[in-house]
């Protein structure tokens, strides 16, 4: 094997490496930053604008500068999504719980309910800032989009949410790396895979 072809290869593995740890640190900080409440948001937003430049092949030089500037663009037009967001996960998690205590009837279909729609919410949760960053639109259009994109691709889509899940497990039982690259990865996956079928379904 050419050695010079192994060298180049490594070089860039560690390459996307190193990019994939330092915009991880990058969402951490500007969360941080933004008081987590009001830092999430913003901080996703431009995490997914710049993996969204590098899968489309842009070269961003100065990376810290440029996630800076993504972070500023959408700290306040991102709050409604994200507190949305936030809001919608709590009343579930809320509901979950209270109907986990009964055992009667009622308190089985609602447990029911709240399953299907925390599975809903999870759908969303995995083209919202896909498709956010992608067509600048209101909520309301980004979330009727994500529902859309469900349906037309159900199959397509769960399989892309149980991927992120088992992603998320390996985060939950190694910590460590979830510090070091557990947002960062979940983004490179999710616009890795969403990305050709969010644009060609997307609204003009």
């Amino acid at each position: 094997m050419n050695q010079g072809y192994v060298t180049g290869t490594l070089y860039t593995g560690m390459e996307w490496v190193t990019r994939i740890v330092y915009i991880n640190a990058l969402w951490i900080v500007f969360t941080l930053l933004g008081g987590v409440l009001f830092g999430f948001s913003p901080a996703t937003a431009a995490l997914f604008s710049i993996v969204r430049k590098w899968t489309d092949g842009e070269e961003v030089t100065h990376l810290f500068s440029e996630f800076r500037k993504e972070y500023r663009q959408f700290f306040w037009e991102s709050q409604k999504t994200g507190l949305l967001l936030m809001v919608i996960g709590l009343l579930l998690v809320i509901d979950f719980q209270f109907f986990l205590q009964g055992n009667s009837t009622m308190g089985w279909l609602g447990k029911m309910i709240t399953i299907q729609l925390i599975f809903l919410y999870a759908v969303m949760l995995m083209y919202i800032f896909p498709l956010y960053i992608d067509t600048k639109q209101r909520i309301s259009i980004v979330f009727k989009e994500a529902f859309r994109l469900f349906l037309q691709a159900p199959f397509k889509t769960m399989f892309g949410l149980f991927s992120i899940m088992a992603l998320g497990l390996l985060f939950m039982t190694i910590p460590a790396v979830a510090l070091l690259c557990g947002a960062s990865s979940i983004a490179m996956w999710q616009v890795f895979y969403t990305e050709k079928y969010v644009r060609k379904h997307k609204v003009a």
